[in-house]
């Protein structure tokens, strides 16, 4: 096989050499694959209307009626709606903890904080331990789905 020294090449040739490995790199590159969407924020993402789909009490599905119909409506301002079927509130929230904690009316009584387990555009998973005085400390999850 013969050697072929750069300085022989074509200047043209030579940058396409030097430059198509650039091209093929850097998180796909000019000539990579550019479709894949970024993902939203979990900002965007909680920033919408939710319902309770689900609960799940000490990693078990919980039966009982107490959260259905719960519907949660996260708006961009940082400020929040809950519908409880019978009664509503609003408060302020914000995400602390690098995104991963929901914090509720901060400062308040009724300050809460949340532990986002999952949230995606189909689903948002909140955790929270409760004291109760018959069982102790419970953890509670509410399984939301966009409304």
């Amino acid at each position: 096989m013969k050697k072929v020294q750069l300085s022989v090449l074509p200047w043209r040739f030579q940058l396409l050499l030097f430059l198509l490995p650039l091209l093929q790199s850097c998180n796909g590159g000019l000539l990579g694959k550019k479709d894949d969407p970024t993902p939203a924020g979990r900002k965007e993402q909680l920033s919408r209307a939710w319902k309770v789909d689900g609960t799940l009490v000490n990693g078990q599905p919980y039966a009982g009626t107490e959260f259905a119909g719960w519907q949660f409506d996260f708006r961009k301002d940082n400020t929040y709606t809950l519908m409880t079927g019978t009664q509503s509130g609003q408060g302020t929230w914000e995400l602390t903890s690098s995104d991963s904690k929901l914090l509720l009316d901060k400062g308040s009584q009724g300050e809460t904080v949340f532990t986002i387990l999952q949230l995606d555009a189909s689903r948002l998973d909140l955790e929270i331990t409760q004291a109760t005085a018959k069982n102790g400390e419970v953890k509670i999850v509410l399984q939301l789905k966009p409304r």
